[in-house]
């Protein structure tokens, strides 16, 4: 199984990306369909090791939603993926102080689960078809 996760940021106009690099102080490292994409890969990253993506990705925006805004983005924009894929059984657990952490700052949390090995993640898609 592999899981990578992603904050993922629609924009209105390429300029954007830039400016969310330069606030979020991040490079991202994807776009695809009007988003600015930052990606953590488990498995490449972290090994063994555990993930807490939902507190780092929600520690990046964490007082910036104020220049966020300024340049057009607004949290109804900005969402939390989590994609796996892989063949059999999948199991997810979430304490309920990161599902708190995402309510309070108004984010978006989606899940996207694929059963085919060969079948690339694509969390841009606008629903969660694998």
């Amino acid at each position: 199984m592999n899981d990578t996760y992603f904050l993922k940021i629609e924009v209105d106009l390429p300029v954007q990306m830039k400016l969310i690099d330069s606030i979020l102080d991040v490079e991202h490292d994807g776009e695809e369909n009007g988003a600015w994409i930052l990606s953590m890969d488990y498995d490449e990253v972290f090994g063994d090791l555990p993930i807490y993506y939902i507190s780092n990705f929600v520690g990046l925006l964490k007082g910036k939603y104020g220049e966020l805004e300024k340049i057009g983005i607004k949290r109804d924009k900005i969402s939390v993926w989590r994609c796996v894929y892989g063949a059999g059984e999948v199991f997810m657990e979430y304490w309920p102080e990161e599902m708190e952490m995402l309510a309070k700052e108004g984010l978006h949390f989606r899940i996207m689960v694929c059963q085919e090995e060969n079948e690339p993640l694509n969390p841009f898609l606008p629903h969660f078809d694998c």
